[in-house]
């Protein structure tokens, strides 16, 4: 508790507008004690809330992906797509190609005559497959389901994709966290001496403004970084349904773009050779099938009744327009399948090479930017001992500690960039985990 004597009346006329300034300087004095009152608050409140958690508990890449599978809408896709490839075989698997009719005529003579006749029908029809249509139909979704399969694993690395641009996000905006924290504490303490040297009277209290200013504009970007990485975290949990984090990815070699092991080029590829099927299956069969009919037959009259067996086929003919409308839509699904095979080709090859400049360069940058953090560090600390020793000023002071710290954030974010490198280098190689 600081205690100061008031001066008496007497004191104040001898003395004047002396002990004016006193009291002024004591104000003063309270003001700034309750300022790093308020900024030591403000610091320990930092410290305890928003701390990045440690995670001591790290999973392997290809179990994140699988629990980020369990969960994603593209594992309900997929058992649809399995749903209907299955009832299309099932379909090719049956004798008949659709459903039976049955149909049932009674037919009556004339009830005025003395020979009074009457005809009863019975018929059984079910629609027959073409000659090797079932076999081509049962081969056809037999690869129908390899190129599901296919699907499957694309959607697990469209999903792999997100999960590390996410991590990616989350490391970084850690290392943000922990260098913004360290600049709070900082200036906390520069504002410490800035405020015992104006006590001092060695430096102006517009310094300590200067310095509070500092301080305020660090917390301000402490709180800024933290709700950006709660907003990551939130994300990588409802992306991944918890918040355990990956290993760091460990890779032997550098990957290499080969388009024959890439999923989207096999994809793509089984996508082409499902349209030629396709078109060779429409083009060979046509879509009207011919009819097996069986039938029973019985006539009676007054004197006698006659019953009869029929068999016959019913054979479709013409439609040929329906059938060329059909093979032209398959032809030209076929064609757009080449078409988007082709470009892939190219969007992969550039996005490989792509990613092997970006991790060269991330090499180079890093390089370059621990250079300047260390030349930065190095001024910032001739300039702190030049204002220690009342030879430089306190925005000189200022300007080269924000240049260090800004260069701190710009060394973890290309660190986290290389660190991640061969990852992305991997997921353009189109290699699951």
């Amino acid at each position: 508790m600081l205690t100061v004597p008031t001066p008496c009346c007497c004191h104040k006329r001898v003395f004047g507008n002396h002990f004016m300034m006193i009291e002024i300087c004591l104000k003063r004095a309270r003001q700034l004690i309750t300022l790093s009152a308020c900024f030591g608050c403000l610091l320990i409140y930092i410290d305890s809330y928003g701390q990045t958690p440690n995670h001591s508990t790290l999973r392997p890449m290809r179990d994140v992906l699988e629990t980020a599978y369990q969960r994603a809408p593209e594992r309900i896709d997929a058992n649809g797509r399995r749903a209907v490839i299955q009832a299309k075989y099932q379909q090719f698997q049956d004798f008949f190609s659709g459903p039976s009719s049955a149909k049932l005529a009674q037919r009556e003579g004339s009830r005025s005559g003395p020979n009074q006749a009457s005809e009863t029908e019975w018929v059984l029809s079910a629609p027959l497959w073409h000659l090797r249509q079932r076999h081509e139909g049962i081969q056809l979704t037999e690869f129908e389901q390899s190129v599901a399969q296919l699907w499957e694993l694309l959607t697990r690395l469209q999903l792999l994709k997100a999960i590390r641009d996410v991590h990616r996000n989350l490391l970084l905006t850690e290392a943000e966290v922990e260098i913004s924290r360290a600049n709070a504490k900082a200036y906390q303490s520069l504002l410490e001496d800035v405020e015992r040297r104006v006590l001092a009277g060695d430096l102006a209290p517009a310094d300590k403004l200067a310095a509070q200013s500092s301080v305020l504009e660090a917390l301000s970007k402490v709180k800024e970084s933290e709700q950006v990485l709660q907003n990551h975290s939130n994300a990588w949990f409802q992306l991944t349904g918890s918040h355990e984090r990956p290993e760091v990815e460990n890779f032997h070699q550098q990957p290499e773009l080969r388009l024959d092991q890439h999923i989207a080029w096999q994809y793509s590829q089984a996508q082409i050779a499902l349209a030629e099927r396709s078109l060779a299956f429409i083009s060979e069969f046509r879509q009207e099938k011919p009819i097996a009919n069986v039938g029973l037959r019985q006539e009676k009259s007054s004197s006698n009744s006659h019953q009869s067996i029929m068999a016959s086929i019913t054979v479709p003919i013409g439609g040929e327009s329906k059938q060329r409308s059909l093979i032209a839509e398959a032809r030209a699904q076929r064609d757009l399948r080449v078409g988007e095979h082709l470009r892939l080709e190219r969007q992969l090859h550039a996005e490989f090479e792509r990613t092997v400049r970006n991790a060269e360069n991330a090499k180079v940058l890093l390089a370059i930017e621990q250079e300047r953090a260390t030349v930065l560090h190095q001024r910032s600390t001739l300039v702190e001992k030049a204002f220690a020793a009342g030879e430089a000023s306190l925005p000189t002071l200022l300007l080269a500690l924000s240049q260090t710290r800004a260069v701190q954030t710009q060394v973890s974010r290309r660190a986290v960039e290389l660190r991640l490198s061969m990852a992305q280098l991997s997921q353009a190689a189109g290699v699951l985990p």
